[in-house]
């Protein structure tokens, strides 16, 4: 699992702060009206609520503000663009990925158009449409994208800008994806160095990084030289997040797999009872982490050969899935396909069957 780093909500410009609501009024100064003033209120709340985690006020306060400008200042106005960044990013936190995508799409060329491919807003906007293609499975287009991003930032505000290196580690991330592993590496490697000489060895950007680079290592076939990476990151992870935090917990099934790729099964099964053990506690039985948790450590089970004890992992994964996912989510055929592999192990081929039918006929065709 890669992680990428996510764009950050826009402060309106040429103002000198928030417009405050009279004592007296009934609702806030941003509720009301269209003029000028109220439409920059109105975004300043907004960010507020964005950046403070209210993802759900901040979206529909977005929603509501971008019509105001849009309808007041025009679709090309610099307030109303800034209005519709922020609304994408609110919509990306709300996980409705496919709207912020389109909303992206839409703002990019009017940015672009209005203030030139290098302005500091036309990039970030640049980059939260790379982030919407990644997450909607649009790879390639992401790399190009980013690719171009990533030039223009080192341009404009130099390869060590907090910027330039989010964009450099978001097409690593993507680079991976698509395969590209030698480049993702290269990449990578010039990322860490560059993060741990801003932000210091331990910062979360930098350990970013060097998870990044330890998955293009584990796609190249460097299994030794990812399973030192990832060690070294679960570690500082541990120590800097706690070893409870999300990243620790992703860092830990990351070196569980490259430890089962060695054959160290033994080790990756402990790794992953731990990562298990956390993660319930952290975010219960039905969490997706849990579950991945869950399916690895059933995985690393079946290599050891107790084929018993992966059945009971894969069918109570498999169960919580289809309640959690639905009977179509690729993770919940995953769950399927892994426990025909126990019951078949066991014997069982009829039970078998089902499962493998069962999955098959709900993947999606190839296309022809």
């Amino acid at each position: 699992m890669l992680r990428r780093r996510r764009a950050r909500h826009l402060d309106p410009a040429n103002h000198a702060g928030p417009v405050p609501a009279p004592a007296t009024a009934p609702a806030p100064a941003y509720a009301r009206g269209d003029d000028l003033q109220t439409i920059i209120a109105a975004i300043d709340e907004m960010t507020r609520l964005g950046r403070s985690g209210q993802s759900e006020r901040a979206r529909a306060l977005g929603e509501d503000v971008l019509a105001r400008a849009r309808r007041t200042l025009g679709p090309d106005h610099d307030l109303t663009l800034k209005a519709a960044t922020n609304l994408a990013t609110a919509l990306a936190e709300l996980g409705d990925h496919q709207r912020a995508l389109e909303l992206h799409e839409d703002t990019l060329p009017r940015l672009r158009r209005t203030k030139g491919d290098d302005h500091p807003h036309t990039l970030m906007e640049a980059g939260g449409l790379v982030d919407a293609l990644s997450v909607t499975g649009d790879h390639w287009r992401a790399c190009e994208l980013g690719a171009d991003t990533l030039e223009r930032r080192r341009r404009v505000h130099g390869p060590d800008h907090p910027d330039a290196l989010t964009s450099a580690h978001n097409l690593s991330v993507d680079l991976s994806r698509v395969g590209d592993h030698a480049r993702a590496r290269d990449l990578a490697e010039d990322t860490l160095e560059r993060s741990r000489r801003v932000f210091g060895a331990d910062h979360p950007r930098t350990l970013d990084a060097a998870a990044t680079l330890a998955t293009a290592l584990h796609g190249l076939g460097d299994h030794e030289g990812a399973r030192a990476r990832h060690e070294d990151t679960l570690e500082r992870r541990r120590r800097v997040l706690g070893a409870d935090h999300p990243d620790t917990l992703t860092s830990a099934n990351n070196l569980g797999i490259t430890l089962n790729e060695l054959g160290a099964h033994g080790r990756a099964k402990a790794v992953f009872e731990e990562a298990h053990s956390r993660a319930r506690q952290r975010f219960g039985d039905d969490h997706p982490r849990t579950l991945v948790a869950a399916s690895n450590l059933a995985l690393t089970e079946r290599k050891l050969g107790d084929a018993h004890r992966a059945r009971e992992l894969d069918e109570d994964a498999l169960e919580r899935r289809r309640r959690v996912l639905g009977d179509d989510h690729p993770l919940t055929l995953r769950s399927a396909e892994s426990l025909a592999l126990d019951l078949r192990l066991l014997g069982d081929h009829r039970e078998a069957d089902h499962w493998e039918s069962w999955a098959s006929s709900r993947r999606p065709a190839s296309p022809a």
